[in-house]
């Protein structure tokens, strides 16, 4: 079965030595969404084994992302906020962090990926989500408020939320 790649990167050898070279200079999130290989060329079932998914996953334990152009990435981000009189803040999960586990992929697992610096990422909107939920679980509590603070929590909601 011809693959939709150049020539010389027809063999699985060959995109095998490719992967293993380049994996960690290049775009992690391309090559866990888009570069399974434990496919057969015919696409028959082959019951692949748990230790080839584990030898296949192994080669995603490195640190993703060029540490320089994310610092600069960051910074430029900080300098708009800034002038835009926005605000900015860094926060560092206090274990592990998994994000997109509900995505589709041949693992059965999905993963979240910058679309451009290829790092894992917590999407803007899921930070928004949480946010708005924590606050009108245990800042907006209709039995124990007076009228008036509910209808200021109300417009409090629809100015930081929409």
């Amino acid at each position: 079965m011809a693959l939709p790649l150049y020539q010389e990167l027809q063999s699985c050898e060959h995109l095998a030595k490719l992967k293993a070279s380049q994996r960690d200079a290049g775009h992690a999130g391309l090559w866990f969404e888009r570069f399974y290989d434990r496919y057969k060329a015919d696409f028959v079932d082959t019951k692949t084994g748990e230790n080839d998914f584990r030898d296949w996953l192994a080669g995603f334990k490195h640190n993703a992302g060029d540490g320089g152009m994310l610092e600069a990435a960051v910074l430029r981000q900080e300098q708009l906020a800034d002038q835009l009189k926005g605000e900015s803040a860094v926060f560092k999960s206090p274990w592990h962090f998994v994000s997109g586990m509900g995505y589709s992929h041949p693992l059965e697992n999905g993963f979240s990926w910058h679309p451009v610096w290829g790092v894992p990422f917590l999407p803007g909107s899921g930070v928004k989500g949480l946010v708005r939920s924590w606050v009108e679980a245990w800042e907006y509590d209709e039995d124990c408020q007076a009228k008036d603070q509910q209808e200021a929590k109300r417009e409090q909601l629809l100015d930081w939320f929409g």
